[in-house]
């Protein structure tokens, strides 16, 4: 349950009735109450359905006459684009409003005028005293339930919600409350985008779904990514429809997005990998206000000037890379001095959260990760969830700099004779292999070679810190021929000298112990 949402509202101030926008009979409000005002960035226009899902709207698509048709990125009005999955029809009428903020102000005694502050103190409730709190806290980190507070009966007063129109990704509001009228255009439907002016005049509910300023085309540092927006709603009563006077003054609340809930790139190190290459560990370092890290998708891309690499990781904020980005002219090793001085790395995190299915793509990311060398370009990161970035220019160290990645070097040593397969020696010396290698620790590096008969000694694995890989070949080995002890121990030692990478390396042998191929493995043991 993330309840830190409510500790931030109680920091925000709000601001003052303007005087001269008073007026004798439109009643002012007491204030603006928001279940969240931490906001990630919202979902990029054009790119997903202008709609919630509610039992009103339960395809949460456009509403004919009322709002446009979505459309693919051609700007092509669709329900689907071939190729991609089906939008599947949602389990919760809501959609991604869990446990129904809409189901729930429609069932209220008067869903035209709901309050977040049932016990009066004048802030928002705990989430475990108000069921609506509590929906607004789950609903998607992009999205925050607003409401204006003290709003008198619905005969007396009608609200007014400011908002940019038109709306050229600034903010977008969503209705809570259907609002029937007999014409078309002015008919509100629970879960429809409000669009347009007359859709904003319309409107007269005290309680408005929010969602924050899209992520826009260029990703920047988070410290330059941000900024506030002002919530602002109005009562009015009799007058000019069209001007909504007389009124009351202006109640607002100021939220903010990404800034205050932000992704930050974070190096971890540099070092030496498994094959002697360069490789970086960073890691998206993700406010817990955002969506659970298990859901969220990252998109990393990281620029040099040998190449680029794109990848998407989904459940975790970790990554690596190699330098040099693009495969080396000899990948076994690089002991040269790498190209690179500086790259790149930009992080995008994003989450459909739950119910809130894109138009053209099963997931939320709107193009798949494009060819490695390829560029980044401006809609590699469209996204249709909820959003937080980053990009961060990491100075790449010089080889001789670097320390190796892994602190314990292993080499076993495996007698595959054909003396073996007496009493069960082969399976004993597999089972102590395995047991060996399922213990190690992520900074342990194993290799494996097998000495099969007089001279055919064979490495079946070079050295790794994935043990899996090694324990994966074990079942495979047969015993066979005669017992090179002598050779296998002297190749064993000359190989854990020129390939191991540890501060500390081990050489652990197993075998029945008898040499059958004329040579001493005493001598070559003390060696």
């Amino acid at each position: 349950m993330r309840t830190t949402y409510l500790f931030l509202v109680g920091m925000i101030a709000t601001a003052m009735p303007d005087a001269s926008l008073m007026a004798q009979n439109a009643p002012a409000l007491d204030r603006v109450d928001v279940t969240r005002w931490s906001l990630s960035h919202g979902r990029l226009d054009r790119l997903r359905l202008p709609g919630l899902y509610s039992p009103a709207n339960p395809k949460g698509a456009y509403i004919y006459g009322i709002s446009p048709p979505p459309v693919d990125p051609n700007g092509n009005p669709v329900t689907t684009v071939p190729g991609y999955t089906a939008i599947p029809t949602p389990t919760n009428p809501d959609g991604g409003l869990p446990p129904g903020v809409l189901s729930l102000i429609a069932a209220s005694p008067t869903p035209l005028r709901i309050t977040l502050d049932n016990d009066g103190d004048g802030e928002a409730d705990d989430p475990e005293d108000n069921a609506l709190v509590m929906a607004g806290v789950l609903i998607p980190s992009c999205f925050s339930l607003v409401v204006a507070e003290g709003a008198p009966p619905p005969n007396a007063v009608s609200l007014f919600w400011n908002a940019p129109i038109p709306l050229n990704g600034s903010g977008n509001f969503y209705a809570t409350v259907s609002i029937p009228n007999a014409d078309p255009k002015r008919n509100i439907v629970a879960g429809q985008q409000l669009i347009t002016r007359l859709q904003h005049e319309s409107y007269i509910a005290n309680s408005v779904i929010y969602e924050a300023p899209d992520v826009g085309n260029v990703i920047v540092d988070n410290e330059l990514d941000g900024g506030t927006t002002q919530l602002s709603v109005y009562s009015y009563a009799g007058g000019d429809t069209r001007t909504r006077r007389p009124r009351s003054g202006i109640q607002s609340r100021r939220v903010g997005y990404a800034n205050p809930i932000a992704l930050e790139i974070v190096e971890v190190k540099q070092a030496l990998n498994e094959y002697g290459r360069q490789r970086v560990w960073v890691r998206a370092d993700i406010s817990p206000l955002f969506e659970p890290i298990a859901t969220t998708r990252i998109r990393w891309a990281v620029e040099g000037n040998t190449g680029t690499r794109i990848a998407d990781v989904v459940g975790t904020n970790a990554f690596a890379f190699d330098i040099p980005l693009a495969p080396p002219p000899q990948p076994e090793r690089i002991d040269a001095e790498v190209e690179e001085r500086l790259v790149k790395v930009t992080a995008v995190a994003t989450s459909a959260g739950p119910g809130l299915v894109p138009i053209v793509a099963p997931l939320p990311f709107v193009n798949p990760v494009p060819p490695q060398r390829q560029s980044v370009g401006l809609s590699t990161f469209h996204s249709t969830g909820c959003t937080l970035s980053d990009t961060e220019a990491i100075k790449i160290k010089l080889v001789d700099e670097l320390e190796h990645d892994c602190e314990r070097s292993i080499l076993i040593l495996l007698d595959a004779s054909g003396s073996m397969s007496n009493d069960g020696k082969m399976a004993k010396a597999k089972a102590a292999a395995s047991r060996v290698l399922t213990r190690l620790g992520p900074g342990t590096e194993v290799a494996l070679i097998v000495f099969y008969s007089c001279g055919n000694i064979k490495v079946e694995h070079e050295f790794t810190t994935e043990h899996s890989r090694v324990v994966a070949i074990l079942p495979r080995i047969k015993p066979s021929g005669g017992t090179p002890l002598a050779a296998a121990t002297r190749y064993g030692k000359d190989y854990l000298r020129n390939h191991a990478r540890g501060k500390s390396r081990e050489l652990i042998i197993l075998s029945d112990g008898q040499e059958t191929c004329g040579g001493d493995p005493v001598l070559e043991a003390s060696r």
